[in-house]
């Protein structure tokens, strides 16, 4: 039995929140800032699967646009979609969706996803992320990044740092799935 929509969409605010709460964990990393946003973002779509990850991932980037301090360093407003950050923004949406496909397929929650199910949902949610985040962070900052390999070796600690949490999502996603029954 799958949850009821009343309770996915208070799944979906929960996990907006949580998304927002990780982009105030925040280690400032010049132009990008390292944040937790990105793995709560993929954890909405490993729990709550395509369509109410992305609800959840939706959610978030509203408030933000709207000006809500939601976004990394307590900021807000539908400028930070023009940053070079913006693409890594909207990146989440995509990659909570992706994480979501993979883990459950596009029909629903699948009862239970194995771990490495799981895990190969999140790598794939993290490629999603960055083949949208750092063609915008290219274009964003042309002189200083006049390539896309330069954006790419850039990013790279972050990459690693991203590997970790998708480790982390898929194990925390497996052992709370059957919480939502």
């Amino acid at each position: 039995m799958t949850p009821k929509p009343l309770f996915r969409l208070v799944l979906s605010a929960l996990f907006a929140a949580l998304v927002a709460v990780g982009s105030y964990i925040a280690i400032p990393f010049v132009p990008v800032p390292l944040v937790l946003a990105n793995f709560f973002a993929l954890l909405s779509g490993l729990m709550l699967g395509p369509v109410w990850g992305g609800v959840s991932v939706f959610i978030y980037l509203a408030l933000g646009a709207l000006g809500f301090p939601v976004f990394s360093g307590g900021s807000g407003g539908i400028g930070h979609f023009a940053s070079p950050t913006g693409g890594f923004l909207l990146g989440y949406l995509l990659s909570a969706v992706a994480a979501g496909l993979v883990a459950h397929g596009p029909a629903g929650i699948k009862p239970k996803p194995g771990l490495l199910r799981l895990a190969l949902a999140g790598l794939l949610a993290e490629i999603v992320l960055y083949a949208v985040g750092l063609p915008w962070l290219q274009a964003a900052l042309p002189g200083k990044y006049a390539t896309l390999g330069a954006a790419f070796l850039f990013m790279a600690p972050i990459m690693f740092g991203d590997l970790v949490k998708v480790a982390a999502a898929a194990v925390l996603a497996r052992g709370l799935l059957p919480l939502l029954k």
